[in-house]
């Protein structure tokens, strides 16, 4: 959610990773600060948003990304990541691309990320609004 919005700007910031082990010594997840805004161009259905991510265990990193809805049921999206002072990952890491499609109570989103070596990562997430 935002946590701040004027003129269709939108700001929002979360801090995550905040825990502490329940066995000592057991290893802790990271924690990640993120900061982020979001614009809608007035009467375009575009949605432009930048991220900046700061790790307290990785370099800092910041995104850039883009929505385009057709027709208010279906939206493309593409972005890229890039990540401070990271010279071992290809530049093909940081970039994302996905689509939504909406229907009455439901969505179902996809969305892709080339990991060199690793693979790619396909992610589906189906939604619905009560």
């Amino acid at each position: 959610r935002s946590v701040w919005s004027a003129t269709g700007l939108s700001f929002g910031a979360s801090l995550t990773g905040i825990e502490a082990p329940l066995v000592a010594g057991a290893p802790v997840s990271a924690v990640i600060a993120r900061a982020g805004a979001a614009y809608p161009f007035g009467r375009l259905p575009l949605m432009v948003t930048t991220q900046f991510d700061f790790a307290i265990d990785a370099a800092p990193a910041v995104a850039v990304g883009a929505e385009y809805t057709i027709a208010q049921r279906v939206s493309l999206r593409a972005g890229y990541r890039a990540y401070f002072g990271e010279t071992r990952l290809s530049p093909l890491i940081g970039l994302a691309a996905g689509v939504g499609v909406r229907h009455g109570a439901f969505a179902l989103d996809y969305g892709f990320r080339p990991w060199s070596i690793l693979g790619s990562a396909h992610r589906v997430t189906l939604r619905a609004t009560l």
